[in-house]
């Protein structure tokens, strides 16, 4: 026979001929009901794989997913009605397990009776009633008994606020400016890399950051002066408000180096206006500080803390000498003295404080010069 190959039977093992086209699996009509009659028979053809069932884990074959309300297919498979319904029953178990609550009032267990429903927070009207009912609290404040409540709807219903501690906004401010214990919750969560505008825990010279132990450094000065300013001695309860700490020698003088700017003694205690005075006084026993100052403030900045007299006072590279006249403007005309060539020279108030003004013209006509002749020299080479 064309075609034909030679296959054993799966059930008696015996050695046949079949065409190449057919399966070749059984060699008689026999061994085929043999096989008919053992469990592991399906009828039909065989069918796909769809899946596993979502209770039971059985394989589930021929079956496609079940359409939702909302459209889509749904994830899910099962085998038979028996097992979806269990399912649905060990789900909602489930969910009412996770979501029981305890009343506010009585402290009874409480469960929701379907899935999907909202946990309830009272057992009974009576208990959410009683909980609502205003009660009386003490005052962190003053220790006086008073009942928080506030206003809702426009009934006229009053209900417990659970979150008051003072008896009052009067009290309530007062508690948080005396609490320290308050204070020091707060100084903890913005302490150093903490703070949002922490910069390294270094300053630069410029910098008007004093450090982020800053805080605990001056009250401590504070203390070693008993709490009165070393000039006038104002109590820091005249003064109305923390007493300040003066650096003797200015912050911005020790190069950004927090704790020899920061020492003890190198710090006073201060009301306002000694402080005012004192920061003053540096400055003009430091002309050379001081003009940085005025330097640094530019144009108008610092213009109502410029003293009147600027007599003495270096600005780059000159020096005021004497006011002059005053211009249309009413704007002091200064004379001053250029260090370069020792010439002098006239310029209003507000371009010496500017800082514009770095000689009287000197280096700009040797620049000029100096061009020239470089370019003559260059015409006389070509």
């Amino acid at each position: 026979m064309a075609g034909s190959i030679v296959s054993n039977c799966t059930i008696c093992s015996k050695a046949f001929k079949h065409h190449k086209s057919k399966a070749g699996k059984y060699c008689s009509v026999d061994c085929y009901r043999v096989w008919q009659r053992s469990p592991d028979f399906v009828p039909g053809r065989p069918k796909k794989y769809s899946g596993t069932c979502a209770h039971c884990q059985k394989d589930i074959h021929g079956r496609s997913p079940s359409d939702l309300r909302g459209g889509g297919k749904s994830d899910k498979l099962f085998c038979n009605r028996d097992c979806y319904d269990q399912f649905r029953v060990n789900e909602r178990e489930s969910y009412i397990e996770e979501t029981k609550t305890n009343c506010l009032s009585c402290d009874t267990e409480l469960k929701v009776l379907n899935k999907g429903d909202t946990p309830r927070k009272y057992c009974s009207s009576s208990c959410r009633r009683n909980h609502l009912t205003p009660k009386h609290s003490t005052c962190v404040n003053c220790g006086c008994d008073y009942t928080s409540i506030k206003w809702r709807g426009n009934g006229g219903r009053a209900t417990r606020v659970k979150t008051s501690r003072t008896c009052s906004p009067e009290c309530h401010n007062l508690w948080i400016r005396n609490n320290p214990e308050r204070k020091r919750k707060i100084s903890e969560a913005f302490k150093g890399s903490k703070h949002p505008n922490w910069i390294g825990g270094r300053s630069s010279p410029s910098s008007s950051y004093r450090g982020s132990d800053w805080p605990e450094i001056s009250e401590k000065a504070r203390k070693r002066d008993k709490y009165c300013c070393q000039d006038c001695g104002k109590t820091q309860k005249e003064n109305g408000r923390a007493l300040d700490v003066h650096h003797i020698v200015p912050f911005n003088q020790w190069a950004g180096n927090n704790a020899l700017a920061n020492d003890m003694r190198n710090l006073v205690t201060l009301c306002k206006e000694c402080h005012t005075i004192a920061e003053w006084k540096w400055r003009v026993e430091n002309p050379v500080q001081f003009s940085l100052a005025l330097y640094g403030g530019g144009n108008g900045a610092m213009t109502k803390k410029h003293p009147k007299d600027l007599t003495g006072i270096r600005f780059n590279n000159v020096t005021a000498l004497k006011i002059t006249s005053v211009n249309k403007h009413k704007v002091d005309m200064w004379e001053y003295e250029c260090h370069q060539c020792g010439g002098k020279g006239v310029s209003a108030r507000g371009y010496l404080i500017s800082g514009n003004l770095h000689d009287c013209g000197c280096c700009r006509k040797e620049r000029r010069n100096a061009n020239l002749r470089a370019t003559l020299e260059r015409r006389k080479a070509a």
